[in-house]
């Protein structure tokens, strides 16, 4: 059996809308899924667009969230942050380190595998481009000097001042696929935060 990865925050539904994820890139493997699926979500405005390295507005964001996933959600109960594609973490050298395990043997749902590689690419593109194409992360990895992935399920963000804020920073940024969107990341990274054409490869699925 296989259970897609479903953030637990999430907005409430008002209207129907359609969005069609369109995966791009590698065809899926055997028993991997389609690849193209359905994500019907209820809203009151135009979801303008799914690329996070470009949008801002609040429901395109999370729109994102049912798409990509994170390392941490709020748990709604407690209001304390949980697991979500990172299974545990720990904090060390006075804050400097920190230190994820992540789900096993999960893919994105074109067949291709999502690793603690697509952590760490995701993270330092962020902090590469911070001045510019992905400006509107900042915020979200203020303080990195840069993230490692030490295994397939483990990866390290860095950090060059410690801060209180951080885990409540990295529960915002979308893991994005490295196979889909590298290409966009070379020189200045300019065609990362184009409004439209984002491609996606829509919902990771552990199996």
């Amino acid at each position: 059996m296989r259970a897609r990865v479903r953030p637990a925050r999430w907005a409430v539904a008002l209207l129907a809308v359609a969005a069609a994820l369109i995966c791009t890139g590698c065809q899926p493997s055997a028993g991997a899924g389609p690849a193209t699926d359905f994500l019907r979500i209820g809203t009151i405005a135009i979801v303008n667009s799914l690329n996070p390295w470009e949008t801002t507005d609040q429901l395109p964001l999370d729109t994102q969230t049912e798409i990509y996933p994170k390392l941490l959600q709020y748990n709604l109960k407690t209001l304390r942050l949980a697991p979500a594609y990172a299974t545990s973490w720990r904090i060390t050298d006075h804050g400097h380190l920190i230190t994820f395990t992540l789900h096993r043997h999960t893919v994105w749902s074109d067949g291709h595998p999502l690793t603690a590689s697509d952590v760490a690419w995701t993270i330092n593109t962020m902090v590469k481009f911070q001045r510019g194409a992905t400006a509107a992360w900042a915020s979200a990895v203020a303080g990195i000097t840069r993230a490692t992935a030490l295994s397939p399920d483990r990866v390290s963000i860095t950090y060059r001042t410690p801060g209180g804020d951080a885990l409540s920073n990295l529960e915002q940024i979308p893991i994005m696929p490295e196979h889909v969107w590298a290409k966009d990341a070379v020189g200045k990274g300019k065609a990362l935060d184009q409004p439209t054409g984002a491609p996606t490869s829509g919902h990771p699925v552990v199996g």
